[in-house]
C-alpha cells in the first residue's frame, strides 16, 4: 500500500472514530448535562416557591390567630340567638331604672350574606324627662351589644316630658 492510501485509511478511521465518539459519548453526555441543568433550575424554582409558601404560611397562621381573636371580641357585641330576650330585657330594665316609658318595634329581620349575621332595625319610642332620656340614649350606646343609632327625633309633649324616637340597627347571630 502506498503511503497516501495508508493516510487516507487512517484518516477515515480517525474521522469515523471521532464521529462515533461524538455520537455515542459526547452528544448523550451533553444532553444529559443539559437536562440536569434544566432539572436543577426547576428544582431551584420549586425550592424558592416552597420557601415563600412556608414563610407565607407562617404569616397566614398568625393572621388567622389575630382574626379569630378579633372575631371572639366581635362575637361579644353581636346578639346571639339565645340572648335576644336578654337584649330586650336590658332595654326595658334600663328604661325602668331611668323612669322612661318605652315601646319598640322590630322591622323585618334582614339576613346578610355574611353567614348567619342578621341586621335588625329597631324603632324605639321613649317618653320621659329630658335628662332621663339623655341618660337612656347614653346607656344604649354603652350596652354590651353593638347598637348603631341612625336617627333620633326629640319632640316636646309638655313642659315636663319629651318624646324621643330612636331608630337603631343591631346585628344578631
Amino acid at each position: 500500500m502506498k503511503f497516501r492510501e495508508k493516510i487516507l485509511i487512517y484518516s477515515s478511521i480517525l474521522i469515523i472514530a471521532i464521529v462515533a465518539i461524538y455520537i455515542f459519548l459526547i452528544s448523550p453526555l451533553r444532553n444529559s448535562i443539559s437536562r440536569a441543568r434544566n432539572n436543577w433550575e426547576d428544582q431551584k424554582i420549586i425550592y424558592e416557591i416552597t420557601k415563600d409558601r412556608s414563610e407565607n404560611m407562617a404569616s397566614f397562621k398568625k393572621d388567622i390567630e389575630e382574626i379569630n381573636e378579633k372575631k371572639e371580641n366581635l362575637d361579644k357585641f353581636l346578639i346571639s340567638s339565645n340572648k335576644q330576650i336578654n337584649f330586650f330585657r336590658d332595654l326595658e330594665n334600663t328604661a325602668d331604672t331611668l323612669n322612661v316609658d318605652l315601646t319598640y318595634d322590630l322591622e323585618q329581620i334582614k339576613k346578610n350574606n355574611d353567614e348567619d349575621l342578621q341586621t335588625v332595625n329597631i324603632d324605639i319610642k321613649t317618653t320621659g324627662q329630658y335628662n332621663n332620656i339623655l341618660k337612656y340614649i347614653a346607656s344604649l350606646e354603652s350596652f354590651n351589644y353593638y347598637i348603631k343609632i341612625s336617627n333620633i327625633k326629640i319632640s316636646s309633649l309638655n313642659s315636663n316630658k319629651i318624646q324621643a324616637d330612636i331608630q337603631a340597627k343591631t346585628y344578631w347571630q
